[in-house]
């Protein structure tokens, strides 16, 4: 979903849909478009945005990822998640320019920090970012993000004659054709454990977020995420998977914050310093 608010410059993040879910059940098979509750969402940030709900998913991430055809308008690990009722997922697709394609690489932050905004709107403080893609309140996880490259390039402003022959939505596909560049899809999928499902601020804090990072790049964002960087001057170890593993599997020292790439800064017991662009980080 695209648009512009007020004299501001065009956006360069434009949005092809919100898919918002308020679990009762988990589900296995696939759910249409056409039985989504379709709603257009004023957010305050540069676009308009439509967002999608339903009773019960398998996963938004993987539905947003099936259906992307009928959304836009264009022909890892297997987990399973498992949520109580009441929470909040969400997953956000992204038309993402290709000309900022190495931008993606520290999307999961911009996603982290927008939750940790909205918490602190809603008055919830002590907020903390897990390197790379949690939220923790009291040490305590209460969000997760997961951003997932499709590697799927459209040219969305062609695709708009295609969408209106498909069975997608009407404002789904009025939005989609609005769209002025090349671009790749993207997944930006949230899950939120909290009673209160803050809609508006939420899907404001993602695409503003978005847009800041294109046209600001990522060192401001990386200012902001290292002030509220969870364990940092604490004991802890980077557990690395298989294809990962370098001497060792594991490796621990004092975290010490990020680098300029995002990477995570280890101080180990040689005195060395070390970074790390992705693993699993565990306190103590």
């Amino acid at each position: 979903m695209t648009g512009k608010a007020g004299a501001r410059d065009p956006p360069e993040i434009e949005a092809s849909a919100a898919v918002e879910l308020h679990p009762r059940h988990s589900m296995t098979g696939d759910v249409a478009v056409a039985a989504a509750r379709v709603r257009e969402v004023s957010v305050g940030a540069p676009l308009a945005v439509t967002e999608l709900s339903f009773d019960s998913l398998d996963s938004t991430q993987k539905w947003a990822e099936r259906h992307l055809d009928e959304l836009v308008g264009e022909t890892g690990e297997e987990r399973r998640w498992v949520s109580s009722a009441g929470n909040l997922h969400a997953t956000y697709v992204l038309q993402w320019p290709l000309q900022h394609q190495p931008l993606l690489l520290h999307l999961p932050f911009v996603a982290a920090l927008s939750v940790l905004r909205v918490l602190q709107q809603l008055g919830i403080e002590g907020a903390h970012i897990k390197w790379v893609n949690d939220v923790l309140v009291g040490n305590k996880k209460i969000a997760g993000v997961l951003c997932q490259n499709t590697n799927r390039a459209v040219s969305v402003a062609g695709a708009a004659g295609a969408a209106t022959a498909g069975s997608a939505p009407e404002n789904v596909v009025a939005a989609a054709g609005s769209a002025q560049r090349d671009a790749l899809l993207v997944l930006v999928g949230i899950g939120i454990n909290i009673a209160k499902h803050p809609r508006g601020p939420m899907t404001d804090c993602c695409y503003q977020g978005s847009t800041d990072l294109v046209n600001e790049g990522f060192c401001p964002i990386r200012s902001v995420v290292a002030r509220h960087l969870a364990f940092k001057g604490e004991l802890v170890s980077v557990v690395l998977d298989q294809q990962q593993q370098q001497q060792e599997e594991k490796y621990s020292g004092v975290l010490e914050g990020l680098g300029p790439d995002g990477a995570l800064l280890l101080r180990l017991p040689n005195g060395s310093l070390k970074a790390f662009c992705s693993g699993r980080l565990l306190r103590g």
